[in-house]
């Protein structure tokens, strides 16, 4: 597969209305056209924790929009509440076959008090759809290198990253991006939430983007809400890496680099 067509969601949350965002996520979601793959932002439900089955039967609400528009949907990630714990978790789903495996925030943020209530969550997997290998970091997960260079070690082309990230970080989280994408010779798209807020009244206000394998960023789709699409030219990967060496580097020396800089 030469090209991958996206679809990105800036979701327009209301903090508090839990079905009122269900319902309008339902209705954005179901306009996606010949895309493969679609990923939302992180607690587009709201600031809210759900329980896991409630989480499961809006998982089901969107797997039948998946499966009409025949894409892979990254549904972000969400406070989940499971047998008296609370992980910052989203699900992955193939159009036909459902849950592909889920995701986790493995580092819930200090700086806003999540890791007084979340757990933190597991290693992320890479997941496959039509033949891109792609992986997950959810929101702040982003600022660890580590993370992103475990998935892109595994194989994966694309990174994805729902988050739910304030205005004035969205520059920021625009250049980690870019840098993350540079290298790892990968694209990243982050997906953000718009015309809502933190607890602390600190606007988020979308500015989702797309970087390219050499760190261009590709596109940035402002403030305004809505659906968005995007082409990932996956040949891009293959013919930076041929001048780029980063990631095949560290793959060659991996244990020794470990030793080196790990013991």
């Amino acid at each position: 597969m030469e090209h991958l067509r996206i679809g990105l969601v800036q979701f327009p949350r209301d903090r508090q209305d839990l079905e009122g965002n269900v319902t309008r996520m339902l209705q954005m979601v179901s306009g996606f056209k010949a895309v493969d793959m679609v990923v939302l932002p992180e607690d587009w439900m709201g600031a809210l924790v759900v329980d896991l089955p409630c989480y499961l039967e809006v998982m089901d609400r969107l797997q039948e929009q998946a499966y009409k528009g025949n894409f892979c949907l990254v549904m972000g990630a969400q406070y989940i509440r499971e047998a008296e714990k609370i992980y910052s978790r989203g699900a992955v789903l193939h159009p036909t076959e459902g849950v592909m495996g889920w995701v986790e925030k493995q580092f819930p943020s200090a700086a806003i008090q999540e890791r007084q209530f979340i757990q933190a969550g597991r290693p992320s997997q890479v997941f496959q759809f039509k033949g891109v290998n792609f992986g997950v970091v959810v929101c702040v997960d982003i600022m660890y290198p580590e993370l992103v260079r475990h998935l892109a070690l595994g194989g994966a082309e694309v990174i994805f990253n729902p988050s739910n990230v304030v205005a004035g970080r969205s520059n920021l989280w625009e250049r980690v991006g870019s840098t993350r994408a540079a290298e790892n010779t990968v694209f990243v798209v982050m997906a953000n939430n718009a015309k809502t807020s933190y607890p602390d009244g600190r606007p988020v206000e979308g500015h989702s983007f797309v970087a390219g394998p050499d760190g261009t960023v590709l596109t940035n789709w402002g403030s305004t809400e809505g659906c968005f699409t995007c082409n990932l030219n996956l040949d891009d990967i293959r013919r930076i890496r041929e001048r780029w060496k980063y990631l095949s580097d560290i793959k060659a020396d991996l244990q020794k680099v470990v030793e080196r800089f790990y013991r």
